[in-house]
């Protein structure tokens, strides 16, 4: 699913948001997303999708991503078939 939200890069980026809904998620699952933050954000290595940004939109948590050509619609499917409570949405910033 492709959402137009989100901040702009002055460079064209394509960028992915990962979308977690928080109220649907217990404590150590709201932990663990914060975990994942906190990883992200300490990996820099050309084979690791970078991270960006991640903000609160009322209760869902964004985590802003680099775009991994191809693997979009692979992530999508995945959560989808499993039912997981996060979606992966790409768009251009500009």
């Amino acid at each position: 699913m492709v959402k137009p939200r989100g901040a702009y890069f002055q460079d064209n980026t394509l960028v992915v948001w990962k979308e977690i809904d928080l109220k649907k998620l217990s404590d150590k699952e709201k932990r663990e997303s914060q975990n994942e933050i906190d990883i992200l954000s300490m990996l820099n290595h050309p084979n690791v999708i970078s991270y960006y940004n991640h903000f609160l939109d009322g209760s869902t948590l964004l985590i802003e991503m680099e775009y991994a050509n191809g693997l979009l619609a692979f992530v999508n499917n995945f959560f989808n078939a499993g039912k997981h409570t996060s979606n992966i949405h790409a768009f251009r910033a500009y």
